[in-house]
């Protein structure tokens, strides 16, 4: 399945679940996600996969949920702040964020250098 440059990401969150493998089990327990995540299609696909959801709802005065209101645990979301966080600091190096490296071992080590230099920025010895 190919999709073309700007799009949703809620129109390739189901595709990109299925794929997705973790672990002996092979399936995500949990998912954290934003709230652009957050739709009852995409949440009744989870449920189904037996996988539960950590998706804050959307603040939508022109429409009413019907039904209970989703789990949403602060504790777990709070851990995206790290994952983004840490996202960003990767994607502040042009060769990270742009893929110049083809192969998959040099980009293995381009990505762990990175994390070096992050690391050791973290701790003062770089400035």
């Amino acid at each position: 399945m190919t999709f073309k440059g700007n799009r949703n990401d809620i129109v390739v969150a189901e595709p990109t679940m299925q794929k997705l493998r973790v672990g002996a089990k092979r399936r995500v327990l949990e998912l954290n996600a934003d709230k652009g995540y957050d739709s009852q299609a995409f949440r009744r696909h989870l449920r189904k996969r037996g996988t539960g959801t950590n998706i804050p709802e959307r603040k939508a005065k022109h429409r009413r949920k019907r039904g209970p209101k989703p789990h949403m645990n602060k504790a777990h979301f709070k851990f995206r702040a790290f994952v983004e966080r840490t996202n960003a600091w990767l994607k502040s190096y042009r060769k990270l964020r742009y893929r110049y490296e083809r192969k998959r071992g040099m980009f293995q080590a381009v990505v762990d250098f990175c994390c070096l230099l992050i690391c050791l920025r973290r701790v003062r010895v770089l400035q």
